[in-house]
């Protein structure tokens, strides 16, 4: 008996072991597939903000600079307001959840702080009832090489490594948001070898 047993035994190990292996490696596996559609899906969301930002701003500087030609609705610079507001409450969003989900690195937490802070002047500008007068400056030059160390950032799929802790997420959260990026923000694009400070 226990001769005839013996294989059937040994066939069962081996099936519910291979089973086991096969289980945990397809679990892996579709964790790592479910975080880069996540990741893709918050680069997508990134370039739509990004393309939202340049439409906003284009539709305030028609509003300010041309007065010929159709008229805005009265309610035009409200309009763009309200735009310019959200797509800061969406960027504002998915650096938090950069923050939460990626380790990052001194130089990363800088271009973020100041890509915001190139966010914010639309609507700051609208605000104060003044053109985004960006037109082949530092600021418009920094607000682009910013958006592209970002994006790469983000489409940086499976090299992100392990998620930071809470700690150190909130902290780099912190950072992100802090003011300091508020004065020179947009003063010092990024090149090609250039460092960020």
């Amino acid at each position: 008996m226990s001769q005839t047993l013996a294989p059937v035994l040994i066939t069962l190990l081996t099936l519910s072991g291979g089973w086991l292996v096969s289980t945990r490696v397809t679990d892996r596996w579709d964790r790592i597939k479910k975080q880069r559609e996540i990741d893709l899906a918050s680069m997508l969301e990134f370039q739509r903000v990004y393309g939202e930002f340049f439409a906003t701003w284009k539709c305030w500087d028609t509003i300010k600079r041309y007065g010929a030609g159709p008229a805005p609705p009265e309610d035009a610079a409200w309009q763009c307001l309200q735009r310019a507001a959200s797509i800061e409450g969406a960027i504002e969003a998915l650096l938090a959840k950069v923050a939460g989900d990626r380790q990052l690195s001194d130089q990363d937490i800088e271009v973020l702080g100041r890509m915001r802070q190139g966010f914010q002047s639309l609507r700051k500008a609208i605000r104060e009832d003044r053109n985004l007068d960006w037109r082949e400056t530092a600021n418009y030059q920094s607000f682009k090489s910013l958006a592209a160390y970002t994006a790469s950032l983000m489409a940086d799929l499976g090299s992100r490594g392990p998620k930071p802790d809470r700690e150190t997420a909130t902290a780099n959260f912190l950072r992100i948001t802090d003011v300091v990026h508020e004065d020179g923000w947009g003063s010092r694009p990024l090149g090609r070898g250039q460092d960020v400070g």
